[in-house]
């Protein structure tokens, strides 16, 4: 009023403070409840559904009860550089062990074939890296061993001992002397994919 040169300028009321506009006390705790709830939400079912298993003892917790016979180490990088990692050789070696005892403890007829499958229901688990391994380290134990390369559409197993797929005609005429075409070392036979396979097979 006093800085103003204009002369019909005056007061027509006195100011009315009502209360802060912003931040408003019932308002910051409302977001702060909210927020604190949605966090324990959020780490509770990421807690039970994307939280992986890192140890054994966990499963039972998972509502897993099938007999686990091992647990294989997930391999970071390269997969050949795991042939040297003490851990995965001594996680395989414990799955062998347990593998023997159960055959050995189970109703099996002696000299009837023991007969192990290695599946799951993603790709690149490491199925065939697995069954490798195994294979190998159970033929060097003195079990005569046949790997067969059952993934139809992606299996390589045949690249990883210098194998060439096999025919269906090839497969159904096996004998014991085309049979050792696929000797891979003592004890250790591998039959590859199946090249051409037609829907009648």
């Amino acid at each position: 009023k006093e800085a103003s040169t204009i002369g019909n300028i005056r007061i027509v009321d006195d100011a009315f403070i009502f209360g802060p506009v912003e931040p408003r006390i019932l308002d910051v705790v409302i977001f702060i409840a909210f927020g604190a709830f949605l966090s324990v939400v959020t780490a509770i079912i990421r807690g039970i559904y994307f939280t992986p298993i890192s140890n054994p003892a966990e499963l039972p917790d998972s509502l897993i009860q099938i007999p686990i016979f091992g647990v294989i180490p997930k391999i970071e990088g390269d997969e050949k550089n795991a042939v040297d990692d003490e851990k995965f050789l001594q996680s395989i070696e414990s799955f062998i062990v347990n593998i023997r005892a159960s055959f050995d403890s189970s109703a099996v007829t002696p000299g009837v074939c023991k007969t192990i499958l290695i599946t799951s229901a993603t790709p690149e688990n490491g199925k065939s890296f697995i069954s490798m391994n195994l294979a190998k380290k159970m033929s060097n134990l003195g079990n005569k061993v046949l790997l067969i390369d059952l993934d139809w559409k992606r299996g390589n197993q045949h690249k990883s001992f210098g194998l060439e797929k096999i025919s269906q005609s090839d497969f159904h005429n096996l004998d014991k002397e085309s049979f050792e075409k696929f000797k891979v070392e003592k004890n250790f036979y591998c039959i590859p994919k199946l090249s051409r396979l037609s829907s009648s097979f």
